[in-house]
Order: C-alpha cells, then structure tokens, then sequence
C-alpha cells in the first residue's frame, strides 16, 4: 500500500484529492507511524476551502504539495460521481479522525493536539481520554498563538515526540502550521481537523445522518456559528455550484 496515495490521486475542479476509502486512509496512517521516517501531511478539503484554494495561491500551493488530501463534505463527493470521477466513498475529517483515535486507543499512539480555546482543548483532551485511555496525549495546547511563537511550539512537538499531531485552527494559519511542522522535518502525521476540537468537547454537534446525505451539512454547522461561518459558506458555495455547472457544460460538450 506504500504507493497508494500517489497512485490514488484524481483531479476535481482543477484541486487534487486522493480517491481511497477511511479504511486504507487510516492504513496508511498506521504504516506511516510504523516508519516515522518524516514528516507526513494529511489534510481535508470541502466544497468552501477548494473555492478558497483558487483565490489565494499560497494555499493552493500548499494542497498541492501534501501527502493526503481528502474530501469532506458531501458536495465534492456528489460532485465527483457528476462528473465522471467518482470517490470511493465521502471519508470525512471527523469519519478519519475518529478512526486514527480508535486506532490510537488499539495501538498506544502518542498523539498532540493543538487548537481552539484553551477551555475547549482540555475539555477536549478529558473526553478522548475517558473514552480511549490507550491514547497517549502527550501535548494539548491551544490555539491562540503568534506567529512568532510558532518556533517554539514546533519545539515542543518534537520534544513530545507524538505519532500524531491533531491541528484544530482555521485556514490559512493551519495551513501555515502543518507546512512549518513538514519544514522541520518533525517524525510524525500532521492532521488538519478544523473545528473538531468543539465538537469533541460538547460545544457543538455533528449534523445528523439525514442532514450529511442530503449534502447541507455544511449549513447545519454553519448555524451553529452564524457570524464566522455563513457569511464564508455563501460566499464560497455559489462560486462552487457555478463552477460545477461550468465543468459539466465543458464535458458535455466535449463528449
């Protein structure tokens, strides 16, 4: 499975996503812990980050450059099976980050996190050791910093010496992070996991099943923080179905 991500990689709406299952996501992981032979970048991208990539380079860049990128949010995983690329299944941040804990739990991983409100990552970090207590936290940090502070937190993750690094901050400044964690050649899986920091410590939910398949999950979230994230998701979501019609208009034209 070494070569699996490299092999696995499709093009959607001009970003590269990588086309495997939670399962070998989760695999590769756990081969990657196994080597700890550099830094490795696992990241996931829904429909309003992909829109966000195309106006702002440096991140696209730096999409472009990681070890897996995933999608998250039904919207990218309809819209590959519309235009003839589809995803094996929607994998899903919370989906892989819940897997990469079990994981944890089985194998006594050393895991960071690093995110949110100080509060949130404690209550956080309670919750994930009552419920997976073979899970080493060996860092749990927020994430309120500077960007001259970023030097000293690289080194306390390489002191802590985690398999893996949980990144709960808001683009671009995670982005920023994983990219210095890949650039000091720290041993370990660095993941971007977003807000998942609140949903872990009760400070908000998941949408329900019904609400994920019918592809308004994102509005679902979006309500729960209405001033941070309306105005982003409508922005960025009309641009997304736009751009979709666009690409089908094109392939149909094409066949």
């Amino acid at each position: 499975m070494a070569d699996l991500e490299v092999a696995s990689r499709i093009r959607l709406l001009d970003a590269t996503f990588n086309s495997i299952t939670r399962a070998q996501a989760a695999s590769l992981v756990d081969e990657w812990v196994a080597k700890r032979d550099r830094p490795r970048i696992v990241t996931v991208r829904d429909a309003a980050l992909t829109m966000r990539t195309r106006d702002e380079p440096a991140l696209a860049s730096f999409y472009e450059g990681v070890d897996l990128v995933l999608v998250d949010g039904r919207g990218l995983y309809y819209a590959s099976k519309m235009l003839g690329s589809p995803l094996p299944e929607m994998v899903g941040g919370p989906g892989l980050y819940y897997e990469l804990l079990r994981r944890s739990d089985r194998n006594g991983y050393k895991a960071f996190l690093l995110g949110a409100r100080q509060p949130v990552v404690d209550a956080a970090a309670a919750n994930i050791r009552a419920r997976h207590p073979g899970v080493k936290l060996v860092g749990v940090e927020n994430g309120y910093y500077k960007d001259d502070e970023i030097p000293a937190i690289l080194g306390r993750i390489k002191s802590a010496l985690p398999a893996l690094v949980f990144v709960g901050t808001t683009p671009p400044r995670r982005e920023v992070l994983l990219a210095a964690i890949r650039d000091a050649k720290i041993p370990c899986v660095a993941m971007g996991i977003g807000g998942l920091f609140d949903v872990e410590a009760g400070m908000a939910r998941h949408a329900p099943e019904w609400i994920a398949r019918s592809g308004f999950e994102w509005l679902y979230r979006g309500l729960q923080e209405p001033t941070r994230l309306l105005p982003r998701y409508f922005s960025t979501h009309p641009r997304f179905v736009l751009l979709l019609l666009r690409e089908l208009v094109l392939g149909a034209r094409g066949r």
